[in-house]
């Protein structure tokens, strides 16, 4: 039915990964250097910045994200494909009919306390996301809700809003 592939800002992650590649090679140095005291206290430091680094590159610049509607089993759902150069794979599937709640995630938001977030954004730090909130048993334990963080274009968004508020969606249901 509909599909879109966003085309994130590389700039951010980039940055960052590199960074963090640079940050843990100098602590590498300095723990070499004699008379520094609990060396490997450093080195462990180094390795957990690099890791991090590791991640970042893993996560911004090697993958990006699919979001489809698309009906099946005569069900409308939301499924996002993560691509990478050599493989397409589902990671969310989920029926808009469980659809419950679609929050623009903006600069200070909150979510709620405790929830699990599954995050399928392009950008590190996303300018325009929405935290879309589902209840689905099948997919939850003891009726919990399922959050997923998207960064759609307007038409996805309208799609989305269409659904909740055929849900009876209202802002301040949950």
């Amino acid at each position: 039915m509909y599909e879109y592939i966003p085309n994130p800002p590389k700039k951010k992650a980039k940055t960052v990964g590199m960074i963090l590649f640079i940050l843990s090679l100098v602590i590498f140095f300095v723990s070499g250097i004699a008379g520094i005291a609990y060396p490997a206290i450093l080195q462990m430091v180094a390795v957990v910045t690099m890791t991090a680094a590791i991640l970042i590159v893993g996560k911004y610049l090697t993958r990006a994200y699919r979001y489809r509607v698309d009906k099946e089993n005569g069900e409308y759902e939301l499924i996002v494909d993560e691509v990478s150069k050599t493989s397409m794979v589902t990671v969310c599937r989920l029926e808009l009919q469980k659809l419950c709640k679609v929050e623009a995630w903006t600069k200070g938001y909150k979510p709620p306390k405790g929830a699990k977030i599954y995050d399928y954004c392009v950008d590190i730090v996303p300018r325009d996301s929405y935290l879309l909130t589902f209840l689905d048993d099948a997919f939850s334990m003891d009726g919990e809700r399922i959050y997923v963080r998207i960064c759609p274009d307007e038409r996805l968004t309208e799609i989305l809003e269409t659904f909740w508020k055929q849900n009876g969606g209202t802002p301040d249901e949950l």
